[in-house]
């Protein structure tokens, strides 16, 4: 199971633009919260949204609200295996390493684009 989670990460790595610099950090996760991209108003179609905010990591794209936060989709190959890890993680305290691209493509120009997670 670990080797197919890292064979799905490296896979969805290897086919990330280069365009923007790939940053990381080593740390716990403050909070997971998760979404519809289209929240307003009571919709099931369209992209789930998950941030994973983390003190560690600057201040997204320099937002006004000092948000610390990466962001992936559900469109993302590997969604569902980043969230579990990510959850795993909060619950259990242990610190990730969390690689992100210097942009903000994904949300309000607020969360740093998502590139891969390590549990330690």
């Amino acid at each position: 199971m670990i080797k197919l989670a890292l064979y799905i990460l490296i896979g969805a790595f290897s086919s990330i633009t280069l365009g923007a610099p790939i940053k990381s950090v080593i740390g716990s996760i403050d909070k997971v919260q998760m979404m519809g991209k289209n929240y307003a108003a009571y919709n099931t179609s369209g992209d789930a949204i998950a941030f994973i905010h983390m003190s560690v990591l600057p201040i997204a794209c320099g937002n006004a609200n000092s948000f610390r936060r990466v962001a992936i989709t559900s469109s993302h190959p590997a969604f569902e295996i980043v969230i579990s890890t990510a959850l795993a993680a909060k619950v259990s305290g242990k610190d990730i390493e969390l690689h992100y691209l210097e942009e903000c493509t994904l949300w309000n120009n607020n969360a740093w684009d998502f590139a891969i997670i390590t549990a330690k």
